[in-house]
């Protein structure tokens, strides 16, 4: 679930996703749930290899679509600083989950 993955589909590699990634929608990847269900989909991509001709632009949008779908943060200065994001808000509830 490391940032590694990521940059092998990126690279135009098949990765098998076993946990919650950001990038587990980008076509090459492939979320399994279960020992069972990676063999599956093994098994299928062997069988059936994943065109990547157009790795370049489906990367863009890729990239594109990841950053139009997240917010931009300073979490250092999320507690000094009002604004219209309420970082404070977002900064005190993971300091919730992480530290409480």
């Amino acid at each position: 679930t490391s940032t590694v993955g990521m940059e092998a589909a990126l690279s135009g590699k098949l990765v098998y996703v076993l946990g919650n990634v950001f990038y587990s929608y980008h076509p090459l990847c492939r979320k399994v749930v279960n020992f069972q269900d990676l063999k599956e989909k093994i098994k299928k991509d062997i069988e059936k290899r994943p065109e990547i001709s157009g790795l370049q632009e489906t990367n863009l949008r890729f990239i594109v679509s990841y950053l139009r779908n997240n917010l931009s943060a300073d979490m250092l200065s999320a507690e000094k600083k009002e604004d219209k994001n309420d970082y404070k808000l977002v900064c005190r509830e993971i300091k919730k989950l992480f530290l409480e």
